[in-house]
């Protein structure tokens, strides 16, 4: 049985980390990730530390219509929810984008998900 997993967040560093260690172990690995430029650079592209074995998706957990086509696409059997706003500077000075992202994010995966 093919076992295909999901990496929201899977750009970064904690989620490129376990993107890396599941296909180690020999696992089919998506990433979903919106490649924000305040961790990705203006250009947006897809970092090079990223495996190139892993299939990426460009998209926002806050945006259910893309994550849920994602999931319809993929079907995965596992779901690592990785995907959070980073920098505590800048939650400070940006608190609502912040908890949009942190928390708008998850609530609309588990939202599709049920």
């Amino acid at each position: 049985m093919r076992v295909l997993l999901l990496v929201t967040g899977g750009a970064g560093f904690i989620g490129s980390h376990l993107v890396d260690a599941l296909i180690a172990r020999g696992h089919e690995t998506i990433v979903y990730d919106n490649l924000d430029h305040q961790v990705h650079g203006p250009d947006g592209a897809p970092p090079k530390y990223l495996a190139k074995e892993a299939t990426l998706v460009r998209g926002d957990v806050r945006d259910k219509d893309s994550l849920q086509e994602c999931l319809q696409q993929y079907s995965p059997h596992v779901i690592f929810h990785q995907a959070v706003a980073v920098g505590i500077g800048q939650s400070m000075y940006e608190i609502r984008r912040s908890i949009d992202v942190n928390c708008v994010g998850t609530a609309t995966l588990l939202d599709i998900l049920v």
